[in-house]
Formats: C-alpha cells, sequence, structure tokens
C-alpha cells in the first residue's frame, strides 16, 4: 500500500483576481464554462510589459 499526502487550499475567484492583479497583470477576465467550453471558470490576464520572458520573435513557442 503506498499512501501519498498533500495539502492544498481553495482560493476564492475575488483573492485569485486581487493577486493577479498584484502581480502586474492586466485585463483581467473570468470566462464561464458556457463561454470557455471548460468545466470550470477560465481566469485570462495579460503579462506586464516589463516581464523578461523572451518574445516570439526570438523563437520561442508557447502552447
Amino acid at each position: 500500500m503506498r499512501v501519498r499526502r498533500t495539502t492544498s487550499w481553495a482560493l476564492t475567484r475575488r483573492e485569485l483576481t486581487e493577486f493577479v492583479a498584484q502581480a502586474g497583470f492586466t485585463d483581467i477576465a473570468w470566462h464561464p464554462p458556457a463561454t470557455s467550453g471548460f468545466h470550470q471558470p477560465v481566469l485570462t490576464a495579460r503579462r506586464p510589459r516589463s516581464c523578461s520572458a523572451p518574445s516570439r520573435a526570438e523563437g520561442t513557442h508557447e502552447p
């Protein structure tokens, strides 16, 4: 027998929205299952322009 344990917690939509905004993301939007096609609400946001992640022009691929 194997036993695995983990700790998790749920964030409210409001809490998650606040955390995303505090991280500097903009254009934060929630998409309900009826419009997204997923069984859970989906949050989308735009990363800050000052983010140092490589751009697509530099040959990166975003899934």
